[in-house]
């Protein structure tokens, strides 16, 4: 995972994105995923174009913070455009874009899952991210409308992570969840 998102501060964007960029060029058969800014804002825009105008876009594009529906088919068409493919990987990281995936009647094209933001749908929502009735009433929301939609849906990590019980637990809740 290449993330220009979170782990960049905001200073840094514009030489990250060149590294990100750089990396995929010298290693085209490289299995990457890369964690774009949100495509309200110029770093997301930024990012998604570096990638298509260097040839380099990797088989998965994480989503950040997105308006689902506006940002996958802006995304889709920027690719579609430029003649680039993507699995795009929207994070489920507000009660919106929870909302907006019940909205979908069908999977849109490239369209390959979802993942969990659990820490940011947390704080939006001014919740505790291992409440765990929070937690298993998002995850069972997502999971059901991604076998729905017949996508992928990935989880949002365990932040106990020095707690082997709860990560067990969370995996095979994870696990039941499909």
């Amino acid at each position: 995972l290449l993330d220009l998102e979170d782990s960049v501060l905001p200073q840094h964007k514009a030489a990250a994105r060149e590294a990100v960029v750089q990396r995929l060029t010298d290693h085209p058969a490289l299995r990457a995923a890369v964690r774009l800014n949100t495509l309200s804002g110029r770093d997301g825009i930024k990012d998604l174009l570096a990638l298509v105008e260097a040839g380099c876009v990797p088989e998965l594009l994480i989503l950040s913070k997105p308006s689902l529906s506006a940002h996958l088919e802006l995304a889709c068409s920027i690719l579609r455009e430029a003649g680039a493919h993507a699995r795009l990987f929207p994070i489920i990281e507000t009660p919106r874009a929870l909302w907006e995936l019940g909205q979908l009647a069908t999977a849109p094209e490239m369209l390959g899952g979802v993942i969990f933001g659990a820490a940011d749908f947390a704080s939006e929502m001014g919740l505790d991210p291992d409440e765990a009735a929070f937690a298993t009433s998002v995850r069972t929301m997502i999971a059901l409308h991604a076998q729905r939609l017949r996508i992928d849906a990935i989880d949002s990590p365990c932040f106990a992570v020095n707690d082997e019980e709860a990560v067990a637990a969370e995996a095979m809740l994870a696990r039941r969840l499909g």
